[in-house]
């Protein structure tokens, strides 16, 4: 892999947030994390095309390597598109091919409508435009889910610290994941899964939960039909967080889009099969350029 920078810079609310650069080539692909995920998650992509490109990772504010804000109450899904914005102009970021990874396409493409000329193309790596609790699990079990841990949360707040500890680092959480189809057990790739959960299991379930509630109240999807760059949208059969229906939906409205799906695939495609993605993404590449 090509040489890699670790570096971090500060916003304007004083929050120091961790980036990556890695590669030297002439065009940049700008990585955004779904909620909850940091930027190692690309690491497979930076190792397959930093030979021929700039890649620029980084982790969201209380997320992987960045600083935890005091006040995580406080803390928005409009904080994570500033974020955004101050690092793309703290690199002198003047044009990028936008990858977005679950609900990172929806940060993606909030920066997309403050900075119009900035994307020349546009990955979307099982993303969703927004309101991410409406298609969560594809029913209202979904949103109920979530506002019962929230309320757990803000009742009695060593709940997350126990589903944290107990749960979530157990080893049986695969297991069920696998049975509610939100992992493929056919796939060899527990020790992936299991990096996200130990990540998981050290953020601030607060921050968290107030990232997601806020993020879903909004959505980018009026933006698809303005969409004028070539676009890709890698889909999962069998994905519980982002349902098939919402990238076929996102494919009729951009025009100049591309659709895969993955068989049989799951939400956590991406640290189980990260070569599926590459080589989709290294023919749209070669396309784009």
């Amino acid at each position: 892999m090509a040489e890699t920078k670790e570096k971090t810079f500060t916003t304007l609310d004083g929050i120091e947030l961790a980036y990556r650069v890695t590669g030297r080539g002439p065009k940049t692909l700008l990585c955004f994390n779904g909620i909850g995920v940091a930027k190692w998650a690309w690491e497979p992509l930076e190792e397959h095309f930093s030979k021929k490109f700039k890649i620029i990772s980084w982790d969201y504010r209380g997320h992987g390597d960045s600083q935890n804000p005091r006040r995580t109450e406080k803390v928005s899904f409009d904080d994570l598109i500033d974020d955004a914005l101050e690092l793309i102009d703290s690199l002198k970021i003047k044009s990028a091919i936008l990858l977005g990874h679950s609900s990172g396409l929806h940060v993606a493409l909030e920066v997309m409508r403050r900075r119009p000329k900035l994307a020349r193309g546009l990955i979307s790596c099982l993303g969703t435009p927004g309101k991410t609790l409406e298609s969560f699990m594809d029913s209202f079990l979904g949103q109920l889910v979530f506002d019962v841990a929230y309320i757990l949360n803000a009742v009695i707040p060593e709940t997350s610290r126990w589903v944290n500890t107990n749960l979530l680092s157990s080893p049986v959480t695969y297991q069920i994941g696998a049975a509610l189809n939100l992992v493929n057990p056919a796939i060899k790739a527990k020790k992936e899964v299991s990096r996200y959960l130990e990540h998981f299991t050290r953020l601030n379930f607060g921050l968290f939960s107030n990232l997601i509630a806020s993020e879903s109240k909004k959505s980018g999807r009026d933006l698809l039909t303005k969409i004028k760059i070539p676009s890709l949208l890698i889909a999962a059969e069998f994905d519980q967080f982002v349902p098939l229906r919402i990238a076929k939906d996102m494919h009729r409205r951009i025009k100049k889009s591309d659709l895969f799906v993955i068989q049989k695939g799951t939400h956590a495609a991406l640290f189980e099969q990260p070569d599926i993605f590459n080589l989709k993404i290294e023919q749209f590449l070669k396309k784009l350029t």
